[in-house]
């Protein structure tokens, strides 16, 4: 067993169509993974899941109905994290799985290093630090951290983390993106993350273009890190106000390119997050509730890679 999976981890891998699920299986298993695969139309696989299993990976296509498997699958367990894998996104029926609250994990199955993406996640879910880019690239020398503490150094912020990218020689229109998420996951952490010790939001409701100044103990951290032609944007906040009902609340609006607005009004919140995730490759949530959120989002600067659709989204949610 790989000395990275800290105890014996079951998977559950029910598929019909996909052949690269047979390649996942074969890499997990060399990683350490005990994995059980049933066919989609195999009545079994609900008599014997339960909570020893680590996670359940479930192909989502034309050919497997993974909402109506969720449905039955959470009437008996309610916390093993899922695992949609689907050829397809994003589209209605990804919205209608928001919208229920789960998958916990939605990855195309034609996304580069598919086997190591999930491969990554399953281990977050088997050891007590789940946090931090780190765990998605293991060079460290190329990065930047600055606090993010008031409304009115926003673009000035952005402009920093932009300088920096842009030694690693990348493209234009990647620069506009990562500006883009930029913009909204600052906006996010000054406006919708911080809470008073009673858990009462502080600035939700404030106009966008106020001004607004946090202490330092109060401050997120916004991470940039190069690793070849993948960027890695990070922002941790130390309040962990988002929970996953509202999260995948705002991820279920539409999933429409052609209609994506941001508000500067009152009640604006989500609306940034949604945008997050249509612009992101790799979206990951990680959230201990009233300790910290952490968003993470990788972008890849291979030509063309951005004309793909979101390729997945990670949401992980440990309780101390």
């Amino acid at each position: 067993m790989n000395q990275n999976i800290e105890k014996k981890c079951k998977i559950i891998l029910i598929w019909s169509q996909f052949k690269q699920l047979e390649l996942l299986k074969c890499d997990l298993e060399k990683c350490g993974f005990e994995v059980e695969s049933f066919s989609s139309d195999n009545p079994a696989i609900y008599s014997i899941i339960d909570e020893k299993y680590t996670a359940i990976l479930i192909e989502s296509s034309e050919w497997v109905d993974a909402y109506e498997i969720c449905d039955s699958i959470r009437k008996q367990c309610s916390t093993i994290p899922i695992f949609f894998i689907t050829n397809s996104l994003p589209t209605n029926y990804v919205e209608k799985a928001f919208f229920k609250g789960y998958p916990d994990h939605l990855i195309n199955v034609s996304m580069p290093e598919l086997s190591d993406w999930v491969t990554q996640n399953l281990k977050k879910l088997t050891i007590r630090d789940f946090s931090g880019i780190g765990f998605y690239s293991k060079t460290t020398e190329s990065s930047i951290s600055i606090n993010i503490n008031k409304s009115k150094m926003k673009d000035l912020y952005i402009e920093e983390m932009i300088k920096f990218v842009s030694t690693g020689k990348v493209r234009e229109r990647v620069l506009h993106t990562i500006a883009d998420i930029l913009d909204e996951m600052i906006t996010n952490a000054l406006f919708n993350a911080p809470i008073d010790e009673n858990g009462v939001f502080l600035y939700q409701n404030y106009d966008r273009k106020e001004n607004v100044e946090l202490s330092e103990k109060q401050s997120s951290v916004l991470t940039c890190l190069i690793n070849g032609n993948k960027i890695f944007l990070s922002i941790k906040d130390p309040f962990g106000s988002l929970t996953k009902n509202k999260l995948m609340s705002y991820l279920s609006k539409s999933n429409s390119t052609s209609q994506v607005y941001v508000e500067n009004k009152k009640g604006g919140a989500g609306i940034g997050i949604h945008t997050i995730f249509r612009l992101s490759h790799n979206f990951v949530i990680n959230i201990i509730p009233g300790v910290f959120s952490e968003t993470i989002i990788c972008i890849s600067n291979e030509p063309d890679i951005l004309k793909q659709d979101n390729v997945s989204l990670d949401v992980f949610v440990r309780e101390i």
